[in-house]
């Protein structure tokens, strides 16, 4: 896979922005340096999500402006190898052009990009050539068929696109509101990536994802060796939802 992803989704309330940082806590945990580009103008989260909100001066906006990018990128003390830089409060401040520049040149081993919910993505053609998208969902209905037109979106402009169902367990799939595994995938149109089940321990609180041991980090783990090129099968989902 390319070393610059974006995370996407449908809707909102999916999990989006914790993936982005799941996965690059986890690709950090693997020896490499990840820069975090939170790209959810005017509803960023990132910058509290990695405790870093009290330190922020520049953004995104200003790199773009000029500003070198050494002044706007924070590193996440929480986790080594791990940077952040916030968004904008407005995509009038992104130029498309000048982003991807910006991704091109970067000394970074990966690139994640968090982009707002929905299709609304101004710059995505400047970007889908040297990007892999990955498209959050959860497993219920709604979701999976807005992941959909996501992709579908994606798509239109060359966009590579992998799929990682997030919050999943099987108490929502016996009681008829989660689709199986399968089913998802084929409703997506996107080969899977990835499988997150649902955790009490990071429900409400982002710092649960820099915990080691626990379902989604292992989860995670998984994510980032295939990210990396390693062949790692998916366990069944019982032993996914155990934490194994």
């Amino acid at each position: 896979m390319k070393n610059i992803l974006a995370t996407v989704s449908g809707k909102g309330g999916v999990g989006k922005s914790t993936c982005a940082l799941g996965i690059g806590v986890a690709l950090c945990r693997k020896g490499k340096r990840v820069l975090l580009i939170d790209l959810d103008c005017g509803l960023r989260c990132l910058d509290i999500m990695t405790d870093v909100s009290e330190d922020l001066v520049f953004d995104l906006g200003d790199v773009l402006g000029g500003r070198p990018l050494s002044d706007a990128v924070l590193p996440v003390r929480r986790c080594e190898g791990l940077y952040l830089l916030a968004a904008p409060q407005s995509t009038d401040d992104i130029d498309g052009k000048a982003l991807s520049e910006l991704l091109l040149s970067a000394n970074f081993d990966y690139i994640i990009l968090d982009l707002p919910a929905g299709m609304d993505f101004p710059f995505i053609s400047d970007i889908a050539d040297i990007t892999d998208f990955l498209v959050i969902t959860c497993g219920d209905a709604v979701s999976v068929r807005d992941s959909s037109f996501a992709a579908d979106y994606a798509a239109r402009f060359g966009a590579n696109c992998r799929l990682i169902i997030n919050k999943y367990t099987t108490r929502y799939l016996k009681g008829g509101v989660y689709g199986g595994i399968d089913d998802i995938i084929d409703r997506s149109g996107c080969r899977l990536l990835g499988l997150v089940p649902y955790d009490d321990e990071c429900v409400g609180n982002p710092m649960g994802i820099f915990k080691t041991g626990n379902k989604k980090a292992n989860a995670f783990s998984r994510i980032a060796d295939r990210i990396y090129g390693y062949d790692t099968p998916l366990p069944k989902v019982k032993r996914i939802e155990k934490g194994k």
